[in-house]
Parts: C-alpha cells; structure tokens; sequence
C-alpha cells in the first residue's frame, strides 16, 4: 500500500508541474502578444495620425482611390501622405514599406532566459 501511496503522490507532482508549465506557456504567449502589438504601435507613432491611417489602410491592400474614398480626402492628398511616408521610412514603394513593418514588428520576437538579479530569485530577461 505504502508503494501504491508514493506513486500516486509522485504522479499528482508531475501532473501538478505540467499545470504550471501550461499555464505558464499561455503567460508567455500573452506576453508575446504584447509585444507585437507594442511595436506595431511603436512603428506607426513616428506617423502623423493622418499618415497612420493612410499606412494602415496600406496594410489592409486598400490602393490610393480606396483610400481617399474612405476617409473622403482628394487621391493627391492621399499620394503627399504616402510620399512622406516612404521618405521617412527611407523606402521606395509602398510594398517595401509593409515588409518593413512586417520585418520590425512580426520576425523580432523577444528571446528570454532566466537571471539571478543577486536577490535569489530567477527573473526573467528579455532580449
């Protein structure tokens, strides 16, 4: 009997472990979620809100006639906003602009280990 006790004791361990692992896994999973979207908003604040809106409709393969339909602006307006979007991203086309976006926003997830910050406890470190 005494075998039988350790043995559940052991596998209640180990299904209590991988709990925490799973829940653990989703935490990080949020965490990474964050972070996209904080660099998503952190590439598109060096726009004007106007230039936001424009480049977010870019994403959306809206063309400049959709757009300046859309937010009921002139098609040359609309072409200005995108001009001074590719000089300040130093880019040619509107396509490049978006795989830039998509490169700093998507491809650059965080990497992280674990530390010791000297006061005995691990902490996380994200690069």
């Amino acid at each position: 009997m005494e075998q039988t006790e350790k043995l559940l004791i052991s596998i209640e361990n180990v299904l209590r472990i991988a709990n925490e692992l799973v829940n653990e896994m989703a935490d990080l999973h949020i965490m990474k979620e964050d972070y996209i979207r904080l660099k998503e908003q952190l590439f598109l604040n060096q726009f004007t809100q106007a230039g936001r809106k424009v480049f977010e409709f870019a994403l959306d393969q809206c063309s400049v006639r959709e757009t300046a339909k859309i937010l009921h602006r002139k098609e040359e307006t609309i072409k200005k906003i995108r001009g001074k979007i590719l000089r300040k991203l130093e880019v040619s086309s509107m396509k490049a602009a978006i795989e830039l976006y998509e490169k700093l926003t998507y491809s650059c997830t965080p990497t992280f280990s674990f530390f010791n910050d000297g006061t005995g406890q691990e902490r996380m470190r994200f690069s």
